[in-house]
């Protein structure tokens, strides 16, 4: 890739299965300048990615990541919000009412569509400036009300609904920078990973981290203002919301 046509992409979750792969890949395909974001700090070892400590559940981590972003890039070409929580301490799925509270579903709320709405808010001045931006957002069919046919995991299906929402609302506005911008939300299919470990011990052909972020990618390649606005599979393929 030539230097006129590379990039400057940020990868939010980077610490995740996906989202390691997404950076891995980033420095593979010799994208240009990479924004990562891990909970832990880390020291890239690549002078093309850049890690940032961020953790949505720190206001000044949050106010420190999206403000020095601000200062450091131009143009932000590519936003790629691989983040998300389903289980942790004291969190798992509800299977019925009787398992709800409403502490674990703020918090379920805030990270999976509270926090990603507040960093594309803030980063949205950069956004502006590139030609033709594109952004992902990472959400789950499982989120879709049309689709839900088994009921179960009250916390994380609103807080996917409410993401799948953010994200059309947003991509309606993105639509006046007039930059040709592209804003969806992927359900990205099962991955082996961390977060899927616990339901998924009996499912066989489950994706590699390594498939799921080349898909992404190819899909950061096709998707255009015609899609913005959109729930898709990560094959582009349209999904109900």
């Amino acid at each position: 890739m030539s230097e006129n046509n590379k990039k400057a992409g940020l990868i939010v979750g980077a610490g995740g299965a996906i989202g390691l792969q997404l950076v891995a890949q980033a420095q593979q395909r010799g994208i240009g300048q990479i924004y990562a974001t891990h909970r832990s700090p880390v020291t890239s070892v690549s002078p093309d990615t850049h890690w940032l400590h961020l953790d949505y559940n720190s206001v000044e981590l949050l106010d420190a990541a999206t403000t020095y972003l601000l200062m450091e890039v131009h143009s932000l070409d590519f936003l790629v919000v691989a983040t998300g929580l389903l289980h942790a301490e004291g969190i798992k799925p509800e299977k019925r009412l009787s398992n709800w509270s409403e502490d674990v579903f703020a918090q379920v709320m805030w990270i999976n569509a509270g926090a990603p709405l507040t960093l594309f808010s803030r980063l949205q001045p950069i956004l502006k400036r590139s030609n033709q931006p594109k952004v992902i957002f990472l959400s789950a069919q499982i989120g879709s009300i049309e689709d839900n046919r088994s009921g179960g995991w009250y916390s994380y299906r609103m807080s996917k609904a409410a993401l799948n929402m953010g994200v059309r609302t947003a991509a309606i506005e993105a639509e006046r920078w007039q930059n040709q911008a592209s804003v969806v939300a992927v359900h990205p299919g099962t991955t082996r990973s961390s977060l899927s470990k616990p339901y998924t011990s009996r499912r066989q052909n489950l994706l590699t981290p390594v498939q799921t972020a080349t898909d992404l990618y190819n899909l950061l390649d096709t998707i255009g203002p015609a899609n913005s606005g959109q729930l898709m599979t990560r094959l582009g393929e349209p999904l109900p919301f």
